[in-house]
C-alpha cells in the first residue's frame, strides 16, 4: 500500500487529503465538545447562583465570551442541555426540572 501511495501522485496526494480532513474533523470535534462542556459548566453554575431553572442565552454569551449564536449552537449540541419550550432564548439542564441536580445526585 505504501509503494502504491509514493509512485502513483493522485493516490498519495488523496490519501494525504483524506488523513488531513479526518484530523481537522477531529479538532473540530473535540474542540466544540470542549466549548459545549465550558457552557455547562457555566449554566450549571448560573442555575445554582440564581436559584433559577432557566436562564437566557444572553447570560451565557456574557459570561462565556461567545456570541449569542455560538451559545446556541454549542447548548443545541449539547446532549444535557435543553432550551426552555415557552422562550426559546433561555436553556436549562435535562435533570433540573425534577429538582433533581447531577452533581448532588446520591448513588
Amino acid at each position: 500500500m505504501w509503494d502504491l501511495a509514493s509512485n502513483n501522485s493522485f493516490v498519495g496526494a488523496f490519501l494525504s487529503g483524506i488523513l488531513l480532513f479526518s484530523v481537522g474533523w477531529l479538532c473540530s470535534f473535540f474542540w466544540k465538545k470542549h466549548q459545549s462542556e465550558n457552557i455547562y459548566r457555566i449554566l450549571e453554575s448560573g442555575l445554582i447562583e440564581k436559584n433559577k431553572s432557566f436562564l437566557p442565552t444572553a447570560y451565557l454569551s456574557s459570561r462565556s465570551g461567545y456570541t449569542q449564536a455560538h451559545v446556541e449552537s454549542l447548548c443545541c449540541y449539547h446532549k444535557k442541555i435543553c432550551r426552555n419550550e415557552k422562550d426559546f432564548e433561555s436553556w436549562r439542564i435535562e435533570d433540573r426540572e425534577q429538582g433533581i441536580h447531577r452533581s448532588k445526585r446520591v448513588t
